[in-house]
């Protein structure tokens, strides 16, 4: 008795490979909907939020007079630094031109934004020589997040610092948002904020 070999044609191979493709792009996210940040996070300045954004440069166009009236019409920039037990800021004032006007570093604390002067190019009795200390309110980190889906992930995120009635040039910083709201900064927790679920469903095929 010869044997029977059963084989499939092309045509039908084809066929059922096409279907399983479409089944698998119809197939329901089993996650459920995505996620997303109902609003910017906005957030008062502490140790915390200085350690997470430690090495990002705020800058502030003629924003000089948010800590002085000295240097009003000046151009400030603030790059956050140090740790949550010791945070520290370097500033710059420059002038409209660009051209450094002085410099100076200042140990932070908090209630508002509190900074003592350690080091400075300004001589006394300038208000922003060695031993000053400014306290600028409300002090605040605000991450453009409003509308983001929730990934958990870390992104790049525009944050803004504000200083008084100030409010710097955005600066970008990794930023990530998990589906309970809570968010980090460089994976440090900085706060949280509300989520929901998105209008769209996803593809059902």
């Amino acid at each position: 008795m010869s044997s029977f070999r059963h084989s499939l044609s092309p045509r039908v191979l084809l066929a059922v490979s096409a279907s399983a493709l479409l089944l698998a792009a119809c197939k329901d996210d089993s996650a459920g909907p995505v996620k997303i940040v109902t609003e910017n996070v906005i957030v008062p300045v502490n140790s915390s939020v200085v350690a997470a954004a430690a090495g990002t440069t705020f800058n502030f166009p003629n924003g000089g007079a948010a800590l002085s009236p000295a240097v009003a019409g000046q151009n400030l920039a603030i790059q956050l630094g140090g740790t949550a037990a010791a945070p520290a800021a370097n500033l710059a004032i420059t002038s409209p031109a660009g051209t450094l006007v002085g410099s100076f570093r200042a140990n932070l604390t908090f209630g508002s934004c509190i900074f003592t002067i350690t080091q400075s190019s300004f001589t006394s009795p300038h208000p922003l020589s060695v031993g000053q200390v400014i306290t600028v309110n409300p002090c605040s980190l605000t991450l453009q997040t409003a509308g983001q889906p929730v990934t958990g992930g870390t992104q790049s995120t525009p944050a803004t610092l504000t200083l008084g009635t100030v409010t710097s040039a955005p600066a970008p910083v990794g930023a990530s948002v998990d589906a309970n709201g809570n968010v980090t900064v460089n994976g440090k927790p900085v706060g949280t904020v509300d989520v929901t679920p998105s209008t769209g469903t996803g593809s059902t095929g």
